[in-house]
């Protein structure tokens, strides 16, 4: 038994890891390839943080791959700052980051069928940085999951999209991510 199960791990393993277009479809059961351009657009991030919730933060973002299969990207991050208090008492101020490949700010971006992962790195005093990963969900069809972790003078923090996503070919081989319209005014989704 213990051979035949020798055999049948290393196999199944390689089966998960071919690239092919049969073995991994996206959840509408269309083979998924891999996409050419990807955007995100105002995907509210939450984080958590020492125990609490943080402050939120909106990413946007455009991946383009390359003749030679290189990818270049944008991150435009806004964070909103509790630098001072509304009439209502809730923190105000907003700071905007650009991050980008050709600097550095960006490093180690991947693209796959199911998701993608990238870092952005702050050049401010603290050095902090933060790597996102997107994927596919497997139980919403055309639905994704943002998830985040940061490293930064407070420590670690962890966050994930505030509302549900979903993801549009608006053509082919250029996936559009974005916050799902009709999820607006639904609370923070369960992962």
């Amino acid at each position: 038994m213990s051979l035949k199960r020798a055999v049948w791990v290393p196999v199944f393993l390689c089966a998960l890891a071919l690239p092919g277009p049969v073995l991994r479809a996206s959840p509408d059961g269309r083979p998924a390839a891999i996409p050419r351009s990807l955007d995100l657009q105002d995907v509210k991030v939450q984080w958590f943080g020492q125990g609490a919730e943080e402050l939120p933060s909106w990413i946007n973002a455009h991946f383009l791959v390359g003749p030679l299969d290189g990818i270049t990207g944008t991150v435009t991050e806004t964070d909103l700052e509790a630098d001072g208090l509304d009439d209502d008492g809730d923190p105000v101020g907003f700071e905007t980051s650009v991050f980008d490949t050709a600097d550095g700010s960006l490093r180690d971006v991947t693209l796959g069928r199911n998701g993608l992962a990238f870092t952005t790195v702050f050049a401010d005093k603290d050095s902090g940085r933060v790597t996102y990963a997107l994927r596919r969900s497997h139980t919403v069809p055309g639905g994704w999951i943002l998830s985040a972790v940061g490293k930064g003078a407070t420590g670690f923090s962890y966050g994930r999209n505030r509302f549900p996503l979903t993801g549009d070919e608006k053509k082919r081989g250029a996936l559009d991510i974005r916050t799902a319209p009709a999820a607006l005014d639904d609370p923070l989704p369960s992962l």
